[in-house]
């Protein structure tokens, strides 16, 4: 079997296994419904009038509305983690690699912790989850700028660094938390529950935006992959054939 081959039997092997846990996250739960109802209710949704209907309006909310986002976004969340992590990785050369080893995801929670504890805009999902980009992003910058030596940037100063201002990070987080724990205010709480993390508040109007995100960047990714791949190819033909 050729690389192709075992490449798109992997790819299709995998898209029926997230296929098949979507399905079976849906179809779990504190009201039981069978695989084969959830699959007939999302035909109906996606090809009216295709599938007769034999469950009842409750059993339809309760798939569409209620499971069926937290599943896909379930499937979006773990789509960025692993594409986040490739490239980590393929920057660091060091599979270990991840968003924790640069502090970027401490920096996420000391942007999303600070708007909670300011009591500045809480109440909105776009003012957390912007905070929590933007202390994401100063962090990859000025992890980047002190692994800097020289104009070049070496993979273990970039990891080395990244572990110091992750620590540093993380106590700057928890500080901020026990600091807004006071009695009388729910802060503490909403930044832990915040950090622990949930997806049981997804809606239909949330997943846009992180499949676009997702979508694109994996594209753009896998593009500047090929290119890396054909300039490392040309540099090895011209050092053998200058040898």
């Amino acid at each position: 079997m050729n690389r192709n081959a075992k490449f798109w039997l992997l790819f299709f092997g995998l898209t029926f296994g997230v296929l098949a846990a979507v399905v079976l996250a849906v179809e779990i739960g504190p009201v039981p419904i069978p695989y084969d109802m959830v699959v007939r209710i999302v035909l109906s949704k996606l090809l009216p009038n295709a599938v007769a209907v034999d469950w009842t309006s409750v059993q339809e909310q309760i798939v569409w509305v209620f499971r069926l986002p937290r599943a896909l976004l379930a499937v979006l969340v773990g789509a960025a983690l692993s594409v986040s992590g490739t490239a980590l990785q393929a920057l660091v050369r060091n599979p270990l690699a991840d968003p924790y080893t640069f502090g970027i995801s401490n920096g996420a929670s000391v942007g999303a912790v600070l708007v909670i504890t300011l009591g500045a805009g809480v109440a909105t999902g776009f003012s957390l989850s912007g905070a929590a980009f933007i202390g994401a992003l100063i962090t990859m910058v000025i992890v980047y700028g002190i692994a800097q030596q020289g104009g070049q940037v070496s993979p273990g100063r970039l990891i080395l660094a990244g572990v110091a201002i992750s620590y540093a990070l993380s106590a700057i987080t928890t500080y901020l938390v026990l600091r807004a724990s006071s009695p009388g205010t729910n802060s503490a709480a909403i930044a832990l529950s915040w950090l622990a993390g949930t997806l049981g508040a997804a809606k239909w109007e949330q997943l846009g935006i992180p499949g676009i995100t997702v979508f694109a960047t994996t594209i753009l990714l896998m593009l500047q992959s090929r290119r890396n791949q054909r300039t490392a190819r040309q540099a090895i033909e011209q050092r053998s054939a200058s040898a």
